[in-house]
């Protein structure tokens, strides 16, 4: 008996249980309109215009013009057989769309390196201080930008860095997707950390996801979102409109917090329980 495999039910492909294509195909740029119908057909595996229609729900019109996008975008391929016209998904699009977003980021990386390098020449030139002793950024891509600068880090110089927060504002704020995309990370880079959050959040999705040496504490609230890193000291404040990073470039203050942290992760009385996650 032969087994057909289906892309949207679990199971499918060995360790694809937890895979879901429609939201896989989300990262390709593509409309809901043109992932319905791209992944009817991928279900379909091919099929002609008129089978594709009785399978979704849209009208023909919407049906032909979004293929029709998708042929110019690359994603689907047409068969003739006769006066039959044949659609099939193409099997090469996926990795060339990555192929072609690689080479972007590749050009991207060495203009920011040029531009680095331009902005270090001119501080040498103007004998400007490379460092002040505290930074402000504000807005989303900001905190991005410095996990992903912190993770790298701590991955390629093997350093540690701790945290401590209420728990879940990152998933709050800056969504599931990318939480869970940031804790992956962590596990692949190999980065080791301390993280220190309040066990009344426990019961807070995130709490499934999150990576690192975990420790739980009751009775006390964490107003701010504050990290130690090399000799640095970080404040995230997450309501604030747009939300705000504060980079306090001071090794006695960080090492002040690093102590407070400390304190707090060998506390026993305050420790309601302890979660090691690999």
């Amino acid at each position: 008996m032969q087994v057909m495999l289906n892309p949207f039910k679990k199971g499918w492909g060995g360790n694809m249980e937890s895979f879901n294509c429609k939201e896989g195909l989300k990262k390709f740029n593509l409309s809901p309109v043109e992932i319905d119908i791209f992944s009817e057909l991928i279900n379909l595996s091919s099929a002609s215009l008129g089978e594709l229609i009785k399978r979704v729900d849209y009208h023909k019109g919407t049906v032909y013009n979004t293929l029709n996008q998708l042929i110019k975008k690359g994603f689907v391929c047409v068969s003739y057989d006769k006066d039959r016209m044949t659609y099939h998904t193409n099997p090469d699009s996926l990795l060339g769309f990555v192929e072609i977003e690689r080479k972007k980021i590749d050009e991207l990386k060495d203009v920011a390196k040029k531009i680095n390098e331009a902005v270090k020449t001119s501080k040498t030139i103007n004998s400007s201080p490379d460092d002040f002793p505290v930074k402000i950024y504000y807005g989303e891509p900001a905190f991005k930008n410095f996990f992903a600068k912190l993770l790298n880090e701590c991955g390629s110089k093997e350093k540690i860095y701790s945290t401590i927060c209420e728990g879940g504002e990152m998933q709050d704020i800056l969504g599931k997707e990318y939480y869970i995309f940031s804790q992956q990370l962590k596990q692949k880079l190999d980065v080791d950390c301390k993280v220190i959050l309040n066990t009344i959040k426990k019961i807070h999705p995130f709490s499934e996801q999150v990576k690192g040496k975990i420790r739980w504490i009751g009775g006390i609230n964490f107003p701010a979102h504050t990290y130690v890193f090399d000799k640095k000291t970080y404040i995230v404040d997450w309501f604030s409109k747009p939300m705000t990073l504060i980079e306090i470039n001071s090794p006695n203050i960080a090492n002040s917090y690093q102590s407070m942290f400390d304190s707090l992760w060998k506390n026993k009385a305050l420790r309601q329980n302890e979660l090691m996650i690999h």
